[in-house]
């Protein structure tokens, strides 16, 4: 007799995107990863959740630093997620007796997924990330079941042994239907503290290698630093206590990478705001964006835009939730793109690229990211750099009023 459908999961509507962070392989710093690319993601602006889906291996709660029990939520058999570091987040290990083996098989393990995706009440995000076990088992069959998944990153070593599993990994998932968002390579190289040399240790360029290989997108590589095991173990995950250093740098470019993929796929990219750039004449002005900006609808913030327009032939108007008006030239927002491809991901210095820039250079359409970020498709070709509300509030490509 066939199955019945799983039921619809009420507490995702609201969810935007569905993110798996998965390895094939265990050891390589996937939950790390899951954990520091969901406080990056928050950090620029997005509404952020995150799933420990290790039911058997789980270490959110830890590297979280709040293993305590979830509230109840005003629906029966339903919680409320816990919160820190400006993520949501929830692990079987905030449910079960501390320090208990978790001693399940595959079909329970995926039913413990299933129930942990139902009953959490999550409100509205724009990401949910779901740190997956490792290997191709039952809970990643179950989770793709029950919910439309947005794609999956894959974490891998440069180590021969890692990428062969990775491969077969990324296969697995392609089987499945589900989009293979990006690869990123963790343990990429060591850096001397005293001298700054970097040392691979398990080779150069092998994670951007294989994605070339593979056809998938890089999205980016990590250093080896002794400081993230420090940050995990202590409960507070590397980016939210050194987010201008390497790795935080490093986070910061992935969670833009990340971002950018998932725009140019479709699933949300297009949000409230869509511009269609137009030659204007020299003086014309729209000193006020073409609708009234809907304040009350966005909730007021600061740093949340209420509308988006073309001011004058080169420069981008932006009114926000309280009220002021920024301005934005186009030339000096597309030389501050924050992209791996115009900026140095590790220490953040500017690339050669953007020298080549054109001074006549013009968005060709900006479109809203989720919530909490614009997307410009320029007339130099370029469309993967993300500008995060938080930064064009901060001054990123700021000018005077036109």
């Amino acid at each position: 007799m066939a199955s019945s459908a799983p039921p619809p999961i009420d507490f995702l509507a609201d969810v935007r995107e569905i993110v798996v962070v998965h390895s094939a392989k265990g050891g390589v710093g996937k939950s790390t990863v899951a954990a520091n690319l969901a406080v990056a993601l928050a950090r620029k602006g997005a509404a952020v959740g995150l799933l420990d889906g290790d039911i058997h291996g789980p270490s959110i709660a830890h590297m979280f630093g709040d293993a305590s029990p979830p509230a109840a939520a005003p629906r029966p058999g339903s919680v409320l997620p816990r919160e820190r570091h400006g993520v949501k987040f929830l692990s079987i290990a905030n449910v079960a007796a501390d320090g208990a083996p978790i001693i399940w098989r595959g079909p329970m393990v995926s039913q413990a997924l299933g129930q942990l995706l139902g009953g959490i009440d999550w409100g509205t995000l724009d990401v949910l990330v779901v740190d997956m076990p490792p290997g191709t088992g039952d809970a990643i069959i179950g989770l793709g079941q029950s919910v439309t998944l947005s794609g999956v990153v894959s974490v891998t070593t440069p180590s021969t042994m890692s990428l062969a599993d990775t491969y077969r990994g990324i296969q697995g998932f392609e089987q499945l239907s589900v989009p293979v968002l990006g690869l990123v390579e963790n343990m990429s190289e060591f850096v001397c503290d005293d001298c700054g040399e970097r040392v691979g240790l398990f080779g150069e360029g092998v994670g951007e290698r294989a994605s070339l290989e593979l056809g998938i997108p890089f999205l980016g590589r990590l250093p080896i630093d002794p400081a993230v095991v420090t940050g995990s173990d202590t409960g507070t995950p590397i980016v939210a206590t050194d987010p201008d250093g390497p790795i935080g740098r490093a986070f910061d470019a992935i969670a833009g990478a990340l971002t950018a993929e998932l725009a140019s796929r479709g699933r949300g990219g297009a949000g409230d705001f869509e511009v269609t750039w137009e030659s204007l004449e020299k003086g014309v002005v729209r000193a006020d964006p073409p609708t009234p900006a809907a304040e009350t609808a966005r909730g007021g913030s600061p740093q949340t835009a209420v509308a988006v327009w073309q001011a004058a032939d080169t420069v981008l108007g932006i009114r926000w939730g309280d009220g002021a008006t920024t301005y934005h030239g186009t030339y000096e927002l597309r030389k501050a793109c924050p992209c791996a491809g115009c900026v140095e991901e590790w220490t953040g210095e500017k690339l050669p690229s953007l020298d080549q820039v054109p001074a006549d250079v013009r968005p060709v359409r900006i479109r809203t990211v989720g919530r909490y970020a614009l997307q410009p498709t320029w007339s130099d070709g370029h469309d993967t750099g993300i500008f995060a509300f938080r930064e064009l509030r901060a001054g990123a490509g700021r000018v005077d009023a036109p």
